[in-house]
């Protein structure tokens, strides 16, 4: 909407509005009194429901755009920023109603059947930046809790979610939900706005391990080296190529041709996860400990849950683990059956093309490590680069990383040590984790044990998208 045409519907607003205001005057006990807030106090009791009071809303935000858009041009016609702005001469200046600096008040939010979509998403997403500084949590999670507003949320999901669970009000309804209690007046309508479409109540922001990621668990580097996706959908949509065939040409040649291949469409569907979390009805008394002590143990066992799948999964109901699911032609074999030689890490490492070699990263057992720096003192070679304190360490040069769920013995078949370009490794995270009380829980006797039950759910998937990209060293089997 252009400016000129705010200040021809605020000139008909305005117009109406003096009507009213001129009966009002009739009204007027005091006439010395200050006009404006007569005329506030007036519309407020005698026009609290009527037509009247949602012109002066829109008037209200129609004279916020105007000046809005009048500091621009005249910060745009000084070469700088703008300062104040005058009014037209002789309009009428509606006082502002319901004025609110609480980002978390969702019903303060202007929005006019005038504006689009996008209008109202910006809207949305320019609270939950600010509503970000006043969410308890530290200065990391808060800005990476931003960052996800810029990156992830164009349709405004994620940042209605952020209001809607970041408030001390909902973190309150929260906590009495967990406690059994029920909720009633604004607590009741905090906790029904974060009621998701299968029932499940939303956990406060602060608390959700898919939006303040920690990694305190299992050894699970994959997170810090893969490519990571976070999305407010059902499923990720996204291309792959193998490369492309580049070269130089004489002026006016034909592009040259070759092997180039075709864009693949790649689409991941994020799998349902969850955890039971059974606490006493004497812990539920302490909010502030249980509070901590459940986050804690939520992330703690989601690193768990994803340090295995994300290496290990079938792709069925769970991600496609990095490992598992590789095609066979990235997998090499030692030269020897059943052992583990220093020629088999130079033959892995020549077994990736250039091209992704030139950011590969290594992932292996810390025992397969350990065999590795004997082969350092038996045999003389010096394949770890010495870098002190530094993390990661180096293998022939290339960063070495550690996983838990990789094979950790020798055994014929056994997957000893994946090298590639773990951008080519996707993990999507669906944002947003809901849980559900389970009131009261019951011993094998079907007698209640004094015990209430969180179930927790989240959303989050994996998949290789280049298998070349990667080589895995497997332990031959068989005689030589």
């Amino acid at each position: 909407m252009s400016l000129e045409e705010i200040r021809r519907l605020l000139a008909e607003m305005r117009s109406r509005l003096s009507e009213l205001t001129e009966e009002l005057r009739s009204l007027d006990p005091d006439e010395g009194s200050d006009r404006a807030t007569e005329i506030d106090h007036i519309l407020r009791t005698a026009f609290e429901d009527g037509a009247e009071r949602g012109l002066l809303d829109e008037i209200d935000r129609l004279v916020e755009k105007e000046q809005l858009m009048v500091r621009a041009e005249e910060a745009i016609a000084a070469g700088g920023e703008a300062r104040g702005v005058r009014a037209e001469s002789g309009a009428f200046s509606p006082p502002n109603i319901n004025r609110n600096d609480d980002p978390f008040d969702m019903e303060s939010m202007r929005v006019s059947p005038f504006d689009d979509r996008a209008t109202v998403n910006r809207q949305l997403v320019g609270r939950a930046k600010t509503a970000v500084e006043k969410i308890d949590a530290d200065d990391g999670a808060r800005e990476r809790m931003t960052e996800m507003l810029s990156k992830v949320d164009d349709a405004g999901v994620l940042a209605k979610r952020y209001l809607t669970t970041g408030s001390e009000l909902y973190e309150r309804a929260f906590s009495n939900y967990i406690a059994g209690k029920p909720a009633v007046g604004d607590e009741a309508r905090a906790l029904a706005s974060g009621t998701d479409n299968k029932g499940g109540y939303a956990i406060p922001v602060q608390l959700d391990p898919t939006i303040i990621l920690t990694s305190d668990g299992s050894v699970n580097p994959l997170r810090q080296i893969s490519r990571v996706e976070s999305i407010t959908t059902n499923k990720w949509e996204g291309v792959t190529h193998g490369g492309v065939t580049t070269g130089y040409q004489e002026e006016a040649d034909e592009a040259r041709t070759g092997d180039e291949g075709t864009f693949a469409q790649v689409t991941v569907e994020p799998e349902r996860a969850s955890s039971w979390i059974p606490f006493s009805f004497e812990a539920e008394q302490d909010w502030g400990q249980m509070r901590q002590e459940m986050a804690r143990l939520i992330a703690e066992s989601k690193d768990d849950l994803e340090a295995d799948k994300f290496v290990t999964g079938s792709g069925t109901n769970e991600p496609s683990g990095v490992v598992e699911t590789l095609a066979s032609a990235s997998a090499v074999e030692t030269a020897g059956t059943g052992a583990f030689a220093v020629g088999d890490v130079y033959a892995l490492e020549l077994e990736l093309e250039p091209r992704y070699r030139a950011r590969a990263a290594v992932l292996a057992n810390r025992a397969i490590y350990s065999d590795i720096r004997q082969f350092a003192s038996a045999d003389g070679h010096d394949l770890w680069e010495r870098i002190g304190a530094g993390l990661p360490p180096r293998l022939l040069g290339y960063p070495a990383y550690e996983a838990s769920e990789m094979d950790a013995t020798k055994t014929a078949g056994d997957e000893i040590m994946l090298f590639g370009d773990f951008r080519n490794f996707l993990i999507v995270d669906r944002v947003g984790m809901s849980v559900e009380l389970v009131p009261h829980v019951f011993g094998s006797n079907q007698r209640p044990t004094g015990q209430r039950g969180l179930y927790a759910f989240w959303r989050n998937s994996s998949k290789v998208l280049v298998d070349k990209a990667f080589a895995l060293l497997t332990v031959k089997a068989g005689a030589d």
